[in-house]
C-alpha cells in the first residue's frame, strides 16, 4: 500500500481486507508487480508442501482448560476447504476467476497463472 503512487489503497480495520479507492486508482498495477517481486509465501507458497502443521499440532493438549482434547486432521482439512470455497478461492487457496471478476480485478488472473 505504501508503494501505491496514487494512495488508492487502504485496509478495512475489521476485516483486514484491502480497499481500493476507484477514484484514485489508475490501474497501474504497481501493487501487483510489487507482490510478485517480493515473493514469499503469497507467490511461491504451495499448499501441499508449505501448509502443513507440525506433528505436535495433532497431539492431545497437555494442560487445562482443554487437556486431552485434540483436533481431527480430516475435519481440519475439510474446514480449510470450506473456508476457501466461502471466500472464492480454489482448493489451493488461490482466488478463482469468478471472485476476481466480482472484485473487478480479472486482469490479475493472468498474473496468478505465473504463480500456479
Amino acid at each position: 500500500m505504501e508503494n501505491c503512487p496514487t494512495e488508492a489503497l487502504s485496509v478495512d480495520s475489521q476485516t483486514m481486507s484491502v480497499i481500493v479507492d476507484e477514484e484514485k486508482c489508475t490501474a497501474c498495477e504497481t501493487c501487483i508487480e510489487i507482490m510478485l517481486l517480493l515473493g514469499g509465501p503469497d507467490v511461491f507458497w504451495k499448499a501441499n508442501i508449505d501448509d502443513k502443521n507440525p506433528g505436535r499440532f495433532w497431539k492431545p493438549l497437555p494442560s487445562e482448560p482443554f487437556k486431552g482434547k485434540q483436533l481431527d486432521k480430516d475435519e481440519f482439512k475439510n474446514d480449510i476447504q470450506r473456508y476457501y470455497k466461502l471466500v472464492g478461492w480454489d482448493e489451493n487457496g488461490i482466488p478463482t476467476p469468478e471472485i476476481l471478476k466480482k472484485l473487478d480485478i480479472e486482469d490479475v488472473e493472468l498474473k496468478l497463472e505465473t504463480i500456479k
